[in-house]
């Protein structure tokens, strides 16, 4: 029966879950005012997972480059949503559940613009990089320095973000995936 308490007051040093997604949330609704993307709408779900901050901090820092790339480029602007027959509001789904198969597993996605697939394999042709199959276009967004912008902004086009959320999941032992369909948006 020690053993039972002792598990139980350790849990209480980690930090539950949705505390960390929704700090991420926080951030994604106030990028999304600043970036006149109008009012997002944030879902944040969890199971009950708790974290040691001194292993999993380095995750929740990186996915802050997720959640600006989800909102700078995945967001449509709200005359777009419009024209589009979509709801006025972008929503921004972040979950994190234990999977029997995948163990922990943590997703963002969006309803947003999603990823021009031809766009990405453009760009990675022009810099020498794998570009022939789903696999390499996936890849070629996590390659250090590239991104489909032309030009850099304050928040991204300079290609390090998504290098760096992928090198702090390699570290963690975990793997990164990406799906994403024209017009409907990002995960």
């Amino acid at each position: 029966l020690g053993d039972v308490y002792k598990r139980q007051v350790q849990g209480w040093e980690l930090e539950k879950a949705d505390i960390s997604l929704s700090r991420l949330a926080k951030k994604a609704q106030e990028l999304a005012r600043r970036l006149a993307k109008g009012d997002l709408n944030v879902i944040v779900e969890c199971d009950d997972i708790r974290f040691d901050n001194d292993h999993w901090n380095p995750l929740w820092s990186e996915l802050s480059h997720v959640i600006r790339n989800a909102v700078d480029h995945g967001m449509d602007l709200v005359e777009e949503r419009i024209a589009l027959g979509k709801p006025i509001k972008n929503t921004l789904a972040i979950s994190a559940r234990i999977s029997t198969d995948a163990g922990l597993v943590i997703r963002i996605a969006d309803d947003g613009a999603g990823i021009n697939w031809d766009t990405v394999a453009a760009k990675a042709k022009t810099k020498g990089l794998p570009h022939k199959t789903q696999d390499d276009l996936v890849a070629v967004l996590f390659e250090q320095g590239f991104s489909t912008r032309d030009e850099a902004s304050a928040l991204s086009g300079r290609g390090v973000g998504m290098a760096a959320v992928w090198n702090v999941v390699e570290s963690l032992g975990g793997t990164t995936t990406v799906d994403s369909e024209l017009g409907e948006g990002t995960a």
